[in-house]
């Protein structure tokens, strides 16, 4: 067994999951930023560069956290990921 697993066993450490952030091309035109699980956009935003900005703030203060940006066609494009007690 691991150390990790042994702290985990151990009560130790909480495990928490990764919340993912999707920026992707909206249809009405502009970006979103969708969270996983969720149907409705977090926010849409004009601007791709302005849509990733925002992204990757929320996932600093959610860590452990990744944003990933998709292309027009849907294909990943990017990848940050933010982990827990990173500096903001």
């Amino acid at each position: 067994m691991s150390e990790e697993s042994r702290a985990v066993a151990n009560g130790k450490h909480r495990v928490v999951p990764t919340k993912r952030y999707f920026v992707s091309s909206s249809p009405g035109g502009g970006w979103a930023i969708f969270r996983e699980g969720e149907p409705r956009a977090l926010h849409c935003l004009p601007r791709k560069i302005t849509a990733l900005e925002t992204a990757r703030t929320m996932a600093r203060f959610t860590a452990p956290s990744q944003v990933i940006v998709e292309q027009e066609d849907g294909s990943y494009m990017l990848q940050f990921d933010f982990d827990a007690g990173a500096s903001v």
